[in-house]
């Protein structure tokens, strides 16, 4: 996923430079909506000025690019939660404190379909075991409930 290009400037030069940040989405309020609707997502609410969010970015950024390299669909996006103040409001239970992540699934503006990550270890292999296991039970429930489905209605 190429990064968006209608964020605001600095959020662009925020992540300047980290490599992997084109498969990062930039997003706000004229995006949002429309790059995360039906489709999972791991998304990064964060504050420029933070330093936490400014250690967790490569990480972030680099597990974003793992997953565009062996083809897996999730959208990997960032918020700047100074910039997009509405967006980061409608997560408030999940965003305590900045960086926060939070997947969400396909659909996901509801509060069952959001899964915050609420772990302290912010590296690549953290980021992408948890969600090879959400996805992994994701799939899982799908199968049931489908095999649930047919077998109701035999």
């Amino acid at each position: 996923m190429a990064a968006s290009h209608s964020a605001s400037p600095n959020h662009h030069a925020w992540w300047a430079g980290i490599p992997g940040e084109e498969h990062v989405a930039k997003l706000d309020l004229s995006n949002y909506d429309a790059l995360v609707a039906n489709r999972n997502a791991f998304i990064m609410y964060f504050a420029r000025w933070c330093g936490y969010s400014q250690n967790a970015r490569a990480a972030f950024a680099a597990t974003a690019a793992k997953f565009a390299k062996e083809g897996n669909s999730v959208l990997f996006g960032a918020v700047d939660c100074d910039d997009s103040k509405g967006i980061c409001a409608r997560y408030q239970e999940c965003i305590t404190g900045f960086p926060s992540f939070v997947y969400l699934y396909a659909g996901g503006t509801k509060h069952q379909h959001l899964h915050p990550y609420r772990h302290s270890t912010r590296t690549l292999e953290a980021f992408h075991n948890w969600i090879i296991d959400l996805q992994t039970r994701q799939h899982e429930h799908e199968q049931e409930h489908k095999h649930h489905n047919v077998a109701s209605n035999d």
